[in-house]
């Protein structure tokens, strides 16, 4: 067990995260790769204006990511 200030200069990763099950670390924050528009699918996708992060995917707005592909949000997923 190893203290949460310990450091050692030739140690080049971090064995593990500290964000709840679901979420990942970007930039020292905990957020979800499904919904944030600021991290979408991975750390520093940002969704562009008339876009929301939809299950990792940038879709316009009114739609929803169903596998890789953005339906209306009424649309059951093929």
């Amino acid at each position: 067990v190893v203290p949460t200030t310990y450091t050692f200069a030739n140690t080049g990763f971090r064995c593990c995260s500290s964000c709840a099950a679901g979420l990942s670390e970007c930039s020292g924050a905990c957020v979800d790769w499904a919904t944030s528009n600021a991290n979408c699918g991975a750390c520093g996708n940002v969704c562009g204006a008339g876009t929301a992060c939809s299950n990792g995917y940038c879709c316009p707005n009114g739609t929803r990511a169903c596998g890789d592909v953005c339906v209306p949000n009424a649309t059951p997923c093929p």
